[in-house]
């Protein structure tokens, strides 16, 4: 790849804008890397004609897309160290302060393997995606080349002529000669507009058959992977602190998936004797905007009683 693409792709993953701190932020991080690689990507697969096809281009072209991909790949790796670090911290301090104000007090030391392990899974994720960006390149530029060989078929077709044979049929050969040229242009014509239509949408990444645009792929991942570390984050400070009640956040969602959960509360251990076990983490579905508070018993009858009074993690902006 080329130092400048290099360069940009380095560039948009090491910027870490001031007071970049929601979510949505920081996913328009990982989506900016993923356009920029689309468009290094579509750019050497337009590059490739069909009609002037060379086997030593396509080669070219494929080498430079692994190495866009391989770029994409380390600045990838750093946003999910950086991103998901600075949402399950963020959401870890919102609940130990959450967790005080219910006067709890931590009982276990912090753990964070599951931070760790979000990061590896979804790196897991993203490379099984950048992997597939690769293969789907090659299966385009094979059928570029597929497609060069029957254009080249058809014009050898018409030169092979013989135009030294007797004049009664020089007249007959030249008119299939004409219309065999149109053929070929035609084809031609109809090959590289089905090519172009092919990375116009951007859909390079390819996981268990269906083929995604890697703008809406990479925001799907980073939305999802953010939200998970924002959960995770809580219920690790509610193991540590021995907080077994957490509430659904309610945002009056038209969501028919989270309507059932928004605005509950629930037994993280499933033992307490009023409230049902916490069957489902958010995010339950893509872009899903649901987080879960620590609440208490005490903190509930308090909301009862006075009908304006919510959970902690409300109070400082959950």
């Amino acid at each position: 790849m080329a130092c400048y693409a290099c360069r940009r792709l380095q560039a948009t993953v090491s910027h870490d804008g001031a007071g970049i701190s929601s979510l949505r932020a920081d996913s328009a991080r990982l989506v900016a890397l993923y356009k920029v690689a689309a468009k290094m990507v579509k750019s050497e697969l337009l590059a490739v004609a069909p009609d002037d096809y060379s086997p030593s281009d396509a080669a070219k072209a494929m080498q430079e897309i692994r190495g866009t991909v391989k770029d994409l790949e380390r600045a990838s790796s750093r946003w999910l160290e950086v991103s998901v670090s600075r949402h399950y911290s963020k959401a870890a301090s919102r609940s130990r302060i959450a967790l005080e104000i219910l006067g709890k007090k931590p009982r276990k030391k912090p753990y964070e393997d599951h931070k760790r392990r979000l990061i590896d899974d979804a790196e897991l994720v993203l490379r099984r995606a950048n992997q597939s960006i690769i293969e789907t390149s090659a299966k385009i530029l094979s059928l570029t080349a597929m497609a060069a060989r029957e254009i080249a078929a058809r014009r050898s077709f018409v030169q092979e002529f013989d135009f030294s044979q007797a004049e009664k049929r020089v007249a007959s050969m030249a008119a299939k000669t004409v219309a065999e040229e149109e053929a070929a242009g035609a084809l031609t014509t109809k090959v590289r507009k089905y090519l172009v239509s092919l990375v116009s949408n951007d859909q390079f990444v390819t996981v268990n058959g269906r083929r995604y645009d890697m703008k809406y792929y990479s925001e799907l991942v980073a939305h999802t992977t953010l939200a998970e570390s924002q959960t995770a984050a809580t219920l690790d400070l509610c193991d540590q602190f021995e907080n077994d009640l957490v509430k659904w956040s309610d945002h009056q969602t038209q969501c028919a998936e989270c309507a059932k959960y928004e605005g509950r509360t629930f037994s993280i251990s499933g033992n307490h004797p009023k409230y049902p076990y916490l069957e489902a983490e958010p995010p339950i579905h893509p872009n899903c905007e649901h987080a879960l508070l620590p609440t208490s018993d005490i903190s509930i009858a308090v909301e009862k009683k006075h009908g304006r009074y919510q959970t902690p993690g409300s109070l400082i902006g959950g």
